[in-house]
């Protein structure tokens, strides 16, 4: 019975190269498909070139859409304040509408108030 156990399991070695994961991966080549091709005299300038090109191409986008962004919110804000008058103008509207009911039937605005505060009083005791 002892002998199972100090027996070798086929888990115990590898003989698979271990990458940083120690997986049994090799490690993984930092040159890539470009690197590769390039010559040795210009291949790093050439490289350089295309990741620059590749970089303005990225930065244009973010610009056109930082861009396009910025026009949407502007537009919203838009009609947000076009929005905003036409409420001011609408609650203005309103409110001399009231002043006017109250100004031709005082007694009946008094009468509804005396009406409202007396049912308040007897509802808060």
């Amino acid at each position: 019975m002892a002998n199972n156990l100090t027996q070798d399991t086929p888990f115990a070695t590898s003989t698979t190269p271990t990458g940083p994961s120690g997986y049994g991966t090799p490690p993984a080549s930092s040159s890539s498909a470009s690197d590769a091709s390039a010559s040795p005299n210009g291949g790093d300038a050439a490289a350089a070139a295309a990741r620059g090109e590749r970089f303005e191409r990225v930065v244009n986008t973010a610009h056109a859409a930082v861009d396009a962004a910025a026009e949407s919110v502007a537009q919203a804000a838009e009609v947000l304040r076009d929005k905003a008058h036409r409420l001011g103008e609408t609650e203005q509207a309103y409110a001399e509408a009231c002043r006017a009911s109250v100004r031709e039937h005082p007694l009946s605005y008094l009468a509804g108030a005396v009406i409202v505060g007396l049912l308040i009083g007897r509802l808060s005791r």
